[in-house]
């Protein structure tokens, strides 16, 4: 009932808009392509009232349902997209460790690293820093200890118990030192480019 309405309104919207007879839905959002941003203007809220809903309604109708009528079913091709995904990742994680080699030697232009184990180190920080969204402590003061979630860039702050042995143990477990340099030297980069 609701495809029926919303395909007929906006059959009636398109129309309207680019001033030409419209014979089938097909048509009309062939059509709808062509048009520019600038001329879409308020449609969404004239099919939201034909349609009964509002705008939002019906721009996320049009968006998440009502067009996949167009498009090719991709539900047989999971797999292939998902191998292809792996594959993207791998490659950007590839790229991501050369950047941040090309980073330090940028820092530290006067110092020759030995390439593999620069290479290693970086590849296991990242492997923590991705692991399950695992967070690196920084000491803020004697008894208090930040936590920064890299993925999420939120910086939550709690408090330690008296003993400061624990907040030993967690640095050395996470390796912190190495992530803030390492942080610390990819935002510089970022910076200069």
């Amino acid at each position: 009932m609701i495809e029926q309405q919303f395909s007929e309104a906006f059959m009636q919207c398109v129309e309207h808009l680019s001033g030409k007879r419209i014979n089938d839905i097909h048509q009309a959002y062939r059509l709808w392509n062509q048009i520019s941003e600038r001329e879409k203007v308020g449609v969404w809220d004239e099919i939201g009232r034909l349609c009964k809903m509002n705008n939002k309604q019906s721009h996320d109708y049009f968006h998440n349902k009502w067009t996949k009528q167009f498009c090719d079913d991709f539900s047989e091709l999971k797999d292939e997209f998902r191998k292809i995904i792996r594959q993207q990742i791998q490659d950007e994680k590839k790229q991501q460790v050369q950047k941040i080699i090309q980073v330090i030697q940028h820092n530290y232009p006067t110092k020759n690293f030995h390439y593999q184990t620069l290479y290693q180190f970086i590849q296991y920080q990242l492997k923590i820093i991705d692991k399950a969204n695992q967070s690196y402590i920084e000491d803020t003061e004697e008894n208090q200890v930040k936590l920064f979630s890299l993925k999420h860039q939120e910086s939550l702050t709690k408090q330690a118990t008296d003993q400061p042995e624990e907040v030993v143990k967690r640095q050395a477990k996470l390796s912190s030192d190495d992530l803030v340099e390492l942080q610390r030297l990819l935002q510089r980069w970022d910076n200069t480019q």
